[in-house]
């Protein structure tokens, strides 16, 4: 015999698993689904045991493949991932989206044998859904700018059908609260309840591993592993040999425009050979070239180390706008880092609105210097700016040996032109003798000290 609920198979007068009679008239276990009072009516059902429990199981697998995806991909924050999303809050509500997911399917699983509340289901769902939707909000309107300046069509894909599947999913897994709407279950019922919450999750898994399978396929997947005072031997054990190389800029592609870009260093060859022929279709693939919605990373190399990298996201954008997300970080003494001759040095990340980005060491404008005499140190105030977007200030505090000896250029003679003579032109005497005798000590020529001690004298 079929049972009407479950749709298993028993001997007897009574399913074993769920406790619906033979005869189809009355269930044992009546508090797990509604009965009818005395004038008929229907009794609200409380609570949901064993029908379609596939259903309900999917339901939560969607979101949590959908959120566990997404929040992965903001926790890596890997450049050449589309997807990544920005921000502590949207990260937070996805991982609780997780949490929440997970315990939704553990309560399905368990409805298979026992009654579960029904209230306690719709609540843990609306909660999943609600932090689904919001970490989603944050995460594609108003942060998930893709390539081509449009939000990301992968984000948008995944969030809608996820959504959709997931509230379809339980709402056929629930059913009605009414237990007249609720018809008996058979077996191929319940077959296709399997079939089609196996496409449901097998759909979301497909489409969270789109943008990784694309990553993975993609030669610039390790490109923000390159930093700035690497050797030419290290970039290349990560990227592998580079698609171009000249005068310390070498240059990798993605898998088209690498094509691209050797099909040109071929038909520039020919034309070098002298076959003019091939000077049109050079120009032709030139133009090409520089419109294609290509990808590429650029490190240029001085003096045997890595002093700027440059990926591209999109090389059809020719102007790139700087975002708030761009970080200027001084190099602290002592650190090795191969500093200008005049200025302060810092690391730059810069990160574009096409979601390129650049790594490179800049010079900060030094907007105060405080001398300290007794302990021959300095605190500067800088600041590095990022066009109009964000400026970037901090403090550094060094003494005078460790500027001299980590940077190219003299902290003291910055300040004795700079800033010396309105700090020390109302000082005592005792200071500017010490400050002279600093002077002497670090090889500084002051010429407007020496006048003020001659002028007190």
């Amino acid at each position: 015999m079929i049972c009407r609920n479950c749709g298993k198979s028993f001997e007897g007068d009574v399913c074993p698993d769920c406790g619906t009679p033979a005869d189809g008239t009355e269930r044992a276990n009546a508090p797990a689904e509604a009965q009818t009072d005395g004038a008929g009516a229907a009794v609200k059902n409380t609570k949901v045991c064993g029908r379609y429990f596939a259903y309900r199981i999917a339901a939560a697998a969607v979101l949590f493949i959908a959120s566990f995806a997404l929040a992965m991909y903001a926790a890596t924050g890997e450049k050449t991932q589309a997807v990544a999303m920005v921000g502590t809050i949207p990260t937070l509500l996805m991982w609780v989206s997780v949490a929440v997911s997970a315990l939704i399917m553990v309560l399905a699983a368990a409805s298979v044998k026992r009654p579960v509340s029904r209230r306690l289901l719709n609540t843990l769902f609306v909660l999943d859904e609600v932090a689904f939707v919001l970490s989603n909000f944050f995460g594609i309107v108003m942060s998930g700018v893709g390539a081509a300046g449009q939000p990301d069509i992968f984000k948008i894909v995944l969030f809608v059908v996820a959504f959709v599947l997931a509230a379809a999913l339980l709402r056929a897994g629930i059913g009605s609260k009414n237990a007249e709407s609720l018809a008996p279950v058979t077996r191929t019922k319940q077959k296709v309840s399997y079939a089609v919450s196996g496409a449901a999750v097998l759909l979301t898994l497909i489409l969270a591993l789109i943008p990784v399978l694309s990553t993975l396929g993609n030669p610039l997947r390790n490109a923000d592993k390159i930093s700035l005072g690497m050797t030419k031997s290290e970039v290349v054990d990560i990227m592998g040999e580079a698609d171009t190389d000249g005068n310390g800029a070498f240059v990798w592609y993605d898998r088209k425009t690498a094509k691209t870009a050797q099909k040109l260093a071929d038909l520039e060859e020919e034309v070098l050979q002298g076959n003019m022929d091939a000077m049109e279709e050079m120009m032709k693939l030139t133009e090409e070239l520089a419109s294609m919605e290509g990808q590429s990373l650029t490190v240029y190399i001085t003096s045997g180390t890595v002093t700027g990298v440059e990926f591209d996201a999109d090389s059809s954008v020719t102007e790139k706008k700087a975002t708030s997300a761009s970080t200027a970080t001084v190099v602290r003494p002592g650190s090795g880092a191969d500093a200008t001759d005049d200025g302060l040095t810092v690391e730059v990340n810069a990160v574009y609105q096409d979601e390129s980005w650049s790594k490179m060491y800049g010079v900060v404008s030094i907007d105060k210097m405080t001398l300290d005499l007794a302990g021959e140190c300095f605190e500067i105030e800088w600041k590095y700016a990022f066009g109009d977007v964000k400026t970037v200030s901090g403090t550094l505090e060094a003494t005078i040996s460790e500027l001299k000896d980590s940077y190219k250029f003299l902290a003291l003679e910055r300040y004795d032109w700079q800033f010396g003579y309105d700090d020390l032109k109302d000082a005592s005497q005792e200071t500017k003798q010490a400050y002279a005798a600093l002077c002497e000590k670090y090889g500084v020529d002051s010429e407007f000290i020496g006048g003020m001690l001659d002028e007190e004298a």
